[in-house]
């Protein structure tokens, strides 16, 4: 989660123009659901 969290907070602003996050589910399951809430949070849609 701090890794999802670090990345908003570098984009800054920039993270308005986001609208979608594209990514593999990983087996592994290093990237949750927390890690999606995150960018939930800044209204991402996870794809």
């Amino acid at each position: 989660m701090q890794q999802a969290r670090s990345l908003t907070a570098g984009l800054g602003i920039r993270i308005e123009s986001l609208c979608f996050l594209l990514r593999e589910r990983e087996r592994d399951g290093k990237y949750g659901e927390v890690f999606d809430a995150v960018f939930r949070a800044e209204e991402v849609q996870i794809l």
